[in-house]
């Protein structure tokens, strides 16, 4: 409501120029009025945004009671690189309590899961690899997956597949997992 009553001062300024000032000295203060009116604006549409950007911690907590844990789920990794003919796989690994979104009904920290594996990866000297974890409800549905990648690849004749021997997948904690509601992921696991 301030800026508007700027807004409004300033425009009625501009109908005020005239009368015994000379040219220049109008300009100059068209110019300083015109710059006043789109600081107020400006003004205005900030304090629009901030006022759509604030939540009360309210809304937070209503954010935080929406996570809620499964009992398990199987995930699998694949690692594939441009520069190498190896794809890495891992096994099914069993991963108890994992987070999810109750919206969404999508897992939380995947990102995490697959930076343990590409982290893995680089501990034994191969770099440059882009991993991807896949999660499945039963360890049924997830071997049928693995086994279905297996033989994609296969059928190319550049590529073979490797094991990613030494690598399990380990539940992440809840504190390393971010969210709109939390603070940030460090990228560490709870092993």
């Amino acid at each position: 409501m301030k800026h508007r009553i700027m807004i409004i001062v300033a425009l009625a300024g501009l109908l005020l120029i005239g009368g015994g000032v000379s040219a220049d000295a109008q300009a100059n203060k068209a110019d300083r009025l015109k710059e006043a009116i789109k600081a107020a604006k400006k003004a205005e549409r900030e304090s629009k945004k901030a006022e759509k950007g604030v939540k009360s911690s309210e809304d937070v907590a209503t954010h935080v009671q929406k996570l809620g844990t499964v009992d398990t789920r199987y995930l699998f990794g694949v690692a594939t690189s441009f520069a190498d003919s190896l794809t890495y796989v891992t096994m099914v690994a069993p991963v108890d309590s994992m987070v999810y979104d109750m919206n969404t009904k999508a897992p939380l920290g995947l990102d995490l899961y697959t930076l343990s594996f590409r982290n893995f990866l680089e501990a034994q000297g191969l770099k440059g690899y882009i991993c991807s974890t896949f999660v499945y409800k039963t360890e049924k549905e997830a071997e049928r997956r693995l086994t279905a990648i297996c033989k994609r690849v296969n059928k190319k004749k550049r590529t073979r597949l490797a094991s990613a021997d030494g690598f399990i997948y380990h539940r992440i904690a809840t504190d390393y997992i971010y969210t709109n509601a939390g603070e940030g992921a460090s990228g560490q696991t709870n092993q």
